[in-house]
C-alpha cells in the first residue's frame, strides 16, 4: 500500500494537492512536526515511528522532481483504482440484465403479454362506460355504445359488448 504524503502532512489529496506551493507544504511540515514530535509525547511508543513517517512525507514532497513523480503515481493509482471500479460496475449491470432476461421463460412472456392485453381491454370498457354517462348527461338521452367495432388481437373483443343507459349500472 502506498502511502498517500499529502494526507500524513495533514494536507488535502489528489487534485487539490497539485495546486499546493512549496511554502505551504512546509507549513503544514512544521505544524504537524510540532505536534508529532518524540520529545513532545514521551508517553507515546509509537512517536518515533509517526515522527520518522512525517519527516520522510516531507523530504518527498519538498523536492520538485520527487514530488512530480509522487504526483504522477499517485494519480496514475487513482485512475487505476477507478477504472477497476467501474469494470466491476459494468460486470455487475450485466449479470443482473442477464439475471432479469432469464427470470421470464418465454411461456411467462406470453402470459404477461395476456395479461396486458386483458387489462387494456378492460380500462377500454371502462372508459366507454364513463364516456357514455358523460355524453347521456350532456344530451340526456339513451345511447347505444357499441365496442364490437373496435379492431383488438383478442377473439373475446369481437363479441357484441354495448353499453346502454339500463345496462351502465354494471359497468
Amino acid at each position: 500500500m502506498v502511502v498517500d504524503h499529502y494526507i500524513v502532512l495533514g494536507l488535502p489529496s489528489g487534485e487539490e494537492a497539485l495546486k499546493l506551493s512549496e511554502e505551504e507544504i512546509r507549513k503544514a511540515y512544521r505544524l504537524k512536526a510540532l505536534d508529532l514530535h518524540p520529545d513532545k509525547r514521551p508517553d507515546d511508543p509509537h512517536a518515533h515511528e509517526k515522527f520518522r513517517r512525517l519527516k520522510t512525507s516531507y523530504d518527498v514532497l519538498k523536492h520538485e522532481k520527487t514530488r512530480k513523480l509522487f504526483d504522477d503515481s499517485l494519480l496514475r493509482m487513482k485512475h487505476e483504482k477507478q477504472h477497476k471500479i467501474d469494470s466491476k460496475r459494468r460486470k455487475m449491470v450485466s449479470d443482473l440484465k442477464k439475471r432479469k432476461r432469464s427470470a421470464f421463460t418465454p411461456s411467462d412472456e406470453r402470459l404477461l403479454r395476456r395479461f396486458v392485453e386483458e387489462v387494456e381491454k378492460r380500462v377500454i370498457v371502462n372508459l366507454d362506460c364513463h364516456l357514455l354517462d358523460w355524453t347521456t348527461g350532456i344530451l340526456g338521452e339513451s345511447l347505444d355504445w357499441d365496442l364490437s367495432s373496435r379492431n383488438s388481437t383478442s377473439s373475446e373483443s369481437t363479441t357484441n359488448q354495448s353499453c346502454t343507459v339500463e345496462q351502465h349500472s354494471r359497468c
